[in-house]
């Protein structure tokens, strides 16, 4: 199940290497997720409005598992970041796919 995240596009188009078409297909603002089984649910972000600004995640729930696609906030030149990448991003992304499995 194909997860696509920042995927360059020519002309803005995107060609599937998959041999046929799915029975759900979705670009998100922030990324997409492609399956021949449509999800039972799909939500964006963390919910936290900090956190959703600096990175993209998409979620996609099915029967029996759950599919992140996401982009993760880098620590940017010089590690500069570095701090807010460990001491919050990673601990609330954490928390959320703790929380996914209760």
């Amino acid at each position: 199940m194909p997860s696509l995240h920042s995927t360059p596009t020519l002309n803005g188009r995107f060609r599937s290497p998959l041999p046929r078409p799915p029975r759900f297909w979705r670009f998100f603002p922030r990324g997409s997720v492609r399956s021949r089984i449509k999800p039972l649910s799909v939500t964006y972000g963390l919910g936290i409005s900090d956190h959703d600004y600096e990175g993209q995640l998409v979620t996609a729930e099915f029967d029996s598992f759950y599919l992140l696609s996401g982009y993760v906030p880098n620590s940017g030149d010089g590690l500069r970041r570095l701090m807010y990448r460990i001491s919050q991003w990673d601990p609330s992304l954490g928390n959320y796919i703790k929380n996914l499995k209760s």
